[in-house]
């Protein structure tokens, strides 16, 4: 098992049915995790909207939030020399065998000495590994982009990069368009995990959306699960 693994909730709000379903995902993990309560959007202050964010981000906004308690997990991350951060959105669904799969993939990273990466865990947006490009045995493919931020792990130096350009240029964007941003300048390198092991709640329609309110229900799941055996069965044949 590869050491130096901490795992990061983003705690979206003070919802209750998300805080028992997050705590339902991460039990028997051997991973340590640590919930990013802080920042709900009304206690975002002055002083903190001038430190992170420029543009229309700087404001009292559920999606400012949650960019700020991604942002506070990577700061958790560089202030503690935590090698690997595992982040979750408190509406992920993990597989049945997140864990191990989850510690195949950091073997291979080291077994390939990848560096200053972001690897993307999910399946939200319905996006996959081409079929063309999938090797067997193979876990971790490069990517040109990120998908969502719904569940990832980066290591120590992507945290770190991420971070400066925070200090520097300040933030814009949610969180996962701005990893996109940080990778586009060179700043990380992005990865995809294929088979995916986690999909966000408020996607596949089995819990509400946070930000939007938009409510999870039985005509979504059908949707998304109906969408997600014909993109899986499309992206095998690109």
């Amino acid at each position: 098992m590869a050491k130096g693994i901490q795992g990061f909730v983003i705690h979206l709000s003070t919802d209750e049915e998300r805080g028992a379903h997050m705590r339902a995902q991460i039990k028997g993990l051997a991973i340590p995790v640590h919930f990013i309560l802080e920042g709900d959007a009304a206690d975002l202050t002055p002083e903190i909207l001038e430190k992170y964010f420029t543009g229309d981000l700087k404001a009292k906004l559920g999606v400012t939030s949650c960019t700020y308690k991604h942002l506070r997990a990577l700061e958790e991350m560089t202030a503690k020399n935590i090698p690997y951060g595992l982040i979750f959105e408190n509406d992920i669904f993990l597989t049945p065998d997140f864990e191990p799969a989850l510690h195949a993939a950091i073997a291979e990273i080291e077994q390939k000495n990848i560096t200053n990466f972001l690897l993307s865990l999910e399946d939200s947006n319905l996006r996959y590994v081409p079929g063309s490009q999938r090797r067997k045995g193979q876990l971790v493919y490069p990517r040109d982009i990120g998908r969502f931020a719904g569940a990832y792990l980066l290591d120590l130096p992507a945290a770190r990069n991420i971070l400066k350009e925070v200090a520097e240029n300040k933030c814009e964007l949610i969180i996962d368009s701005f990893h996109t941003h940080c990778g586009r300048k060179g700043l990380i390198n992005f990865y995809w995990l294929h088979p995916t092991i986690a999909t966000q709640g408020s996607h596949n329609g089995k819990i509400a959306n946070g930000i939007s309110k938009k409510a999870g229900n039985i005509f979504r799941r059908i949707s998304f699960e109906t969408q997600r055996v014909y993109k899986k069965i499309l992206w095998r044949f690109r």
